[in-house]
């Protein structure tokens, strides 16, 4: 997503100020290590969401004037704010209508996830 009205490119964006990651099992250990290593890196972005689809859960990455902080959001009432979009979801809204498998039967947990806790 982007706030940068003369950023147009057909395929991409090149100034994005916001980027979310929807993770599969196959995807996410590329996602929290490649890509947001390489995300983090774009001038522009203040902001970075990696999605869970298997449970109810968001890591958000803020960047403020002291560099990148992370948040492990994973509660119903939890909020997803973003400052440069001015846009707000509680993960009840962010999962509306999604299947989730009951606690305990989703993927296990990815190494690298579970140390960034």
């Amino acid at each position: 997503m982007c706030c940068d009205a003369s950023d147009r490119n057909e395929l991409f964006l090149v100034r994005p100020c916001f980027i979310v990651e929807v993770t599969s099992p196959s995807t996410a250990s590329i996602d929290r290590r490649e890509k947001r290593a390489s995300y983090m890196t774009l001038e522009s972005l203040r902001e970075y969401a990696i999605v869970d689809q298997d449970r109810m859960r968001v890591e958000l990455y803020r960047r403020d004037s002291g560099g990148w902080r992370g948040y492990m959001l994973d509660q119903a009432e939890d909020v997803v704010e973003s400052s440069c979009l001015g846009l707000r979801l509680d993960l009840r809204q962010i999962y509306e209508g999604v299947e989730l498998p009951p606690p305990g039967v989703a993927e296990p947990e990815p190494p690298e996830y579970t140390a960034a806790e």
